[in-house]
């Protein structure tokens, strides 16, 4: 294989296609989009801006389906199903309503970076027998800016339709921005908690608020309009909750002075989460359940890592699936097992509504991190814990075979068997080869741009004796590798690759 040396691009986080494909589907598969920080906080609208809420929702969409199509917009045309677009904007979406979005988007013109007057984009229809099909192409600048390999952070597609005000979804892309700036990222039992601060003039710079004549920003109009309304409008964010402060001063009519906006992180959707193990003898995690409540097996495989450290090895997958049944039940029957059915996000009535909004996998693995967050039923007495998994067990085999479930036994947890290993391993400095065996599901691409990019521009090795670096992927049926022969590494620098490389290695080997 010749290996192509690219600069990194981000891509898209989900297939939007699929998320829009059912109705359902856009908060399970919950897609996200990368932008540059120019784009989500230096934009500016070169006249008063005659664009909605929708118009931003739409345009966003676009800028989503072109980086799927083509990450690194080379294409000149891009095109997105009607069905689609009206699907993201909600069942109040009308096509003509679209049209005039895609009108206002080519009339209005913004300014960012070097570029002033840049419009939004140029599209038309394309009717079909079945379908009908947006065709559009984003301006250069755009396209420029979107493609070239800068600081970005991601955007959640499915948060902004809840954005009904304009002004409220340029604040949330100004807030990811900021937090991007802040290097801030959620941490298991660490301060998750962060406080920006903004003057009001700063407030309505992000979101370009009308100033009045004198060109001053009525405190009182953006407080009604944007602040008061922030809040309840980022419902569908899940990157972080948001409370807003406005500080007032001690003066007559008690103007704002500032905005506190004080963010909460939450963990992460195991979309961005891998599971790494050893499945040699293991047949199953979790278990099947009712279609509404069926998760996914990897889920819990990603989550009890997070219980090792405080509860240990023995608070393995299958201790986390049975905690998770027994709050199916506890959500079924409405009897609390603990006083935490009263209090926290993911139990009781609360968990239902997660499920149906968000589907049985994210409102599982959400679950899961508040459990690891803040324990409630993980600090039972283990037997106790044993006891509810049990009724929660047995409830989940009723809801799956009806009369003809087997009655519950209590078996031994699945353990892992572990490879066996070889009793006279090479070390580094005998070996003349280090083999980098990578997982088995990765995509070429992601092989390519984070694995063999990564491999390639190390600089600085620091061995005094030339080896061989062999990366080994299986890509369709087959073992593929690369060498690469005319570097001398240190212990320390394979470490560091081992470190860099730990989400894409299945394990690294010294061979002579």
């Amino acid at each position: 294989m010749n290996f192509v040396r690219r600069n990194f691009k981000p891509g898209n986080r989900g297939d939007i296609a699929k998320a829009l494909a059912q109705p359902t589907a856009l908060t399970v598969v919950a897609p996200e989009s990368p932008r540059p920080l120019e784009l989500l906080l230096g934009v500016t609208y070169d006249r008063e801006s005659t664009l909605t809420s929708d118009d931003g929702v739409l345009h966003e969409l676009l800028m989503t389906v072109a980086l799927r199509d083509d990450a690194a917009l080379e294409k000149e045309t891009h095109a997105v199903p009607m069905r689609h677009i009206l699907r993201l904007l909600g069942p109040e979406a009308r096509r003509d309503a679209v049209k005039d979005s895609l009108s206002r988007l080519l009339k209005n013109t913004v300014s960012f970076g070097a570029f002033e007057q840049v419009p939004l984009l140029v599209s038309w229809l394309e009717r079909g027998d079945t379908d009908e099909l947006v065709h559009f192409t984003l301006p250069a600048p755009i396209k420029c800016a979107l493609a070239v390999k800068t600081d970005y952070a991601y955007i959640e597609i499915a948060a902004l339709p809840a954005m009904r005000s304009k002004f409220v979804a340029r604040l949330y892309k100004a807030l990811v921005a900021e937090l991007k700036s802040s290097g801030r990222a959620w941490i298991k039992g660490g301060d998750n908690r962060l406080t920006i601060t903004a003057t009001v003039d700063q407030v309505a710079e992000w979101v370009c608020f009308p100033r009045e004549k004198d060109g001053i920003v009525r405190p009182g109009k953006l407080k009604e309009r944007v602040l008061d309304v922030a809040a309840a409008q980022f419902r569908d964010v899940q990157a972080f909750a948001l409370e807003v402060v406005p500080v007032v001063a001690r003066t007559r009519g008690n103007p704002i002075t500032e905005v506190r906006f004080e963010i909460t992180l939450n963990p992460p959707s195991h979309h961005q989460i891998r599971a790494i193990y050893d499945a040699v003898g293991i047949k199953q995690f979790g278990g099947i359940d009712a279609p509404e409540f069926r998760v996914r097996q990897d889920i819990w495989l990603k989550a009890s890592g997070h219980f090792a450290v405080t509860f240990g090895p023995e608070f393995h997958h299958g201790v986390l699936f049975g905690l998770w049944t027994a709050c199916l039940q506890e959500m079924l029957d409405e009897k609390p097992l603990t006083e935490g059915y009263a209090t926290r996000r993911y139990r009781g009535d609360r968990l239902r509504q997660e499920i149906a909004r968000r589907g049985a996998d994210e409102a599982a693995w959400q679950w899961a991190m508040e459990e690891a967050e803040n324990p409630d039923l993980a600090r039972l007495p283990k037997e106790e814990r044993k006891e509810v998994a049990n009724l929660g067990e047995a409830a989940r085999r009723e809801r799956v075979w009806g009369d003809n479930a087997r009655s519950l036994t209590v078996t031994p947890p699945i353990t892992v068997e572990l490879a066996p290993q070889d009793p006279n391993p090479v070390s580094f400095e005998d070996c003349s080869e280090i083999w980098f065996s990578l997982d088995d599901t990765l995509s070429m691409q992601v092989v390519d741009d984070m694995v063999l990019e990564e491999i390639d521009r190390y600089p600085n090795w620091r061995g005094d004796q030339q080896k061989t670096i062999k990366v080994r992927w299986w890509i369709k049926g087959a073992y593929q590798d690369m060498d690469f022969k005319r570097w001398s590494p240190s212990a320390d620098d394979i470490e560091t690759l081992k470190i860099r490389l730990n989400r894409y290695i299945d394990k690294v080997e010294y061979v002579r």
